[in-house]
């Protein structure tokens, strides 16, 4: 074949196989993957009666969607107005729900039946949101509605499956305690709730985390949320922005339409859980002779007394009260200990145990209990070995003293301590702190030392320490006595060390717009307090940080006691404001930072960062599931241009070597 022929031929085969090449590089690679999933919910069709019917006598309902469905949580998300004596039967079969009533129906009253997000498709399991059905026995239909929030005071989560409802301003206060509520809702995975259907008028609004079923607050321990204010309904003409979509990532066209606004639909009820006023006793014992100790479900208000009961009478009243035992509470274990100061008292088992409680009135009680506690009895079998062990065991002091550093090495840190029996502040004397950074230990002065409030086993440690060095903290086990005279078996020695400055931030908050006295509290990313500030300067510093990421919480110590406070709806007090900074603190080594927080500027439900939310709505996650198949199906076709159409030879893929020599290409 000569040189023309050739070109002829390379010139009639290059397009062509540069064609098949193109092809072949397309066609491959991505499988299909079976479509996005369905994220729309289910749609209602018909119901019969037909929604917001007149004149309607039959207790029976039935609603028709355009898609196989399922009703979920029934007896906890279905809520029907006015409230049923009688368990109304619910049912969902295929596309259908049918609803019987079983109570006999009201005169000229407006039903409604709340299904909040039960319903949800059959397949993917999409809720139908704030859905409910309404129909009058009247010539007319109630048609005012009021929407809103219910979240969590304290941290701010988004309270979902709270009932909310309401009771007429002529009912009055004590209606939420005394009769069920009037009309009802619950509230959805973001905590939203709409109540639909109510007469146009004054109310009061309530939230309810009800245990009896009763649709009041008749519970001390229920956790609620209710308005100080009446609201008032009404109604104005708006309109809204409602969006198209061609799929879950691309808008169609976006349309102003024109609806009805219900008002108030921006209620935010703040939920807290009452201080259980009701105290007793939930475990009891005896750990050794001159020791009882109580675990009760909260410990009492204003600590507890123990009497013990002498059957021979041979301690005498006056006795008694000169030698009372010492007590030791820890809160968070709700634990109440009694150290016997008397030895006549190691060989009695009755005492009778004292503490305020309430009685069946809820009113203020003092509870006295009496207990049997006997000794610990001794093992039953004494090998040789048992009896040498415990004669090692009466060698060894009773008295033993633990150190805890709380922080993370500054020069701020607490220095905590921990003792196996009372001690008083005799003890103090034994504590010695030294510069250990030279092989010459020199001594330091201590500033101050001081038992934590209502501990006689836990107290607290001052001094002025320097960045960068070692320390040591001696317990003199000679003078370290505790009230029965025990010594430490030897020397405590704690040798600890603080960090370089420039290994640690700074952060200083600034409080504007609201007044203290505060508790600030630095949070981890994950809402746990880190470190608690209470003041009443409205500059916070947080000194000698680990650099990491940080939330904040503003409290309100309104009674100034050092902690938050739940309400009390019968003193019509609301729970102590808490606010969260909306965004994430982020620190580094050696860095000063100042942040500016004036809660009231942003609404509360916008304030807690969404990464510290806990209570995701599962609407949300179900969303990102089409999202998610977006970026696999970008990656895939991304893969796919890697192999066949961005090597060198274009779109050719493997077949550039298949050309012809001396080709253009």
């Amino acid at each position: 074949m000569n040189k023309d022929k050739l070109r002829i031929v390379q010139l009639v085969l290059t397009p062509l196989l540069l064609l098949i090449a193109l092809l072949y590089g397309c066609a491959n690679r991505v499988a299909p993957d079976g479509g996005p999933y369905d994220v729309t919910p289910p749609r209602l069709v018909s119901a019969k009666p037909e929604d917001k019917a007149l004149n309607v006598t039959k207790k029976r309902v039935v609603l028709t969607f355009d898609e196989y469905i399922q009703i979920k949580d029934i007896s906890t998300k279905v809520i029907i107005s006015p409230p049923q004596l009688q368990q109304p039967k619910i049912m969902a079969v295929g596309k259908r729900v049918t609803v019987a009533l079983e109570d006999d129906l009201i005169p000229n009253t407006t039903y409604t039946i709340d299904f909040t997000d039960a319903i949800v498709d059959n397949n993917e399991g999409n809720p139908l949101e704030n859905f409910s059905y309404a129909f009058s026995t009247g010539n007319e239909i109630d048609t005012m509605e009021i929407s809103g929030k219910v979240l969590n005071m304290r941290n701010h989560e988004p309270m979902q499956g709270m009932l909310v409802g309401i009771q007429p301003d002529s009912a009055g206060w004590n209606a939420f305690t005394d009769t069920t509520l009037l009309r009802m809702s619950r509230t959805g995975d973001k905590a939203q709730f709409v109540m639909r259907n109510i007469k146009e008028g004054k109310y009061r609004v309530y939230a309810l985390k009800e245990s009896d079923g009763n649709y009041r607050h008749d519970m001390p321990t229920e956790g609620i949320a209710f308005l100080d204010s009446l609201i008032t309904t009404t109604c104005m003409a708006s309109t809204r922005q409602d969006t198209l979509w061609v799929d879950s990532l691309t808008i169609d066209t976006i349309k102003t339409v024109p609806y009805t606004r219900y008002l108030p639909d921006d209620l935010i009820l703040m939920y807290y859980e009452p201080q259980t006023p009701r105290r007793y006793i939930s475990k009891r014992e005896r750990p050794d002779s001159m020791q009882i100790k109580l675990t009760f479900n909260a410990l009492p208000i204003g600590g507890i007394k123990v009497e013990a009961i002498n059957p021979e009478d041979s301690i005498s009243k006056e006795e008694k009260k000169s030698t009372p035992p010492i007590y030791d509470l820890l809160q968070e274990k709700h634990e109440a200990v009694a150290f016997f100061t008397d030895p006549r008292w190691k060989h009695l088992n009755q005492f009778v145990v004292s503490y305020q409680s309430v009685d069946s009135l809820n009113l203020p009680t003092i509870v006295s209990d009496t207990l049997k506690l006997n000794l610990p009895k001794p093992p039953k079998k004494e090998t040789k070995e048992a009896k040498e062990e415990e004669k090692e065991k009466k060698k060894e002091s009773k008295l033993t003293i633990r150190i805890e550093h709380k922080g993370d090495g500054g020069i701020n840190d607490s220095i905590l301590f921990h003792t196996s029996l009372p001690i008083d502040t005799t003890a103090f004397k034994a504590f010695e702190l030294y510069n250990a950074n030279d092989s010459i230990l020199k001594p330091l002065p201590i500033d101050s030392i001081w038992m934590l409030p209502d501990r006689s086993t836990s107290g607290m440690i001052k001094a002025r320490l320097q960045y960068n060095t070692s320390y040591e903290l001696y317990v003199d086990s000679t003078k370290f006595i505790d009230l029965y005279g025990h010594h430490l078996a030897e020397t405590a020695v704690d040798a600890f060390k603080t960090q370089a400055k420039e290994e640690f931030a700074q952060l200083t908050i600034n409080i504007t717009g609201v007044k203290g006295p505060y508790i600030g509290e630095l949070l981890s990313t994950d809402d746990k307090p880190i470190r608690t500030i209470a003041t009443d300067q409205s500059k916070i510093l947080f000194a000698d940080l680990k650099p990491q990421k940080y939330g904040f919480r503003l409290i309100i110590d309104r009674n100034a006691n050092g902690q938050w406070d739940p309400g009390s709806y019968r003193d019509s007090i609301q729970p102590e404001q808490v606010y969260y900074m909306p965004k994430i603190l982020e620190v580094m080594k050696n860095w000063k930072v100042t942040e500016n927080f004036a809660p009231l500027t942003t609404p509360i439900d916008q304030q807690k960062p969404k990464e510290m939310i806990k209570n995701k709505p599962k609407a949300t996650q179900r969303k990102d599931r089409n999202k998610e198949r977006e970026e696999e199906l970008k990656k895939r076709r991304s893969g796919t241009q890697e192999q066949g159409g961005m090597n060198p030879m274009g779109g050719m893929g493997g077949l550039g070597g298949m050309l012809p020599t001396g080709s253009p290409f």
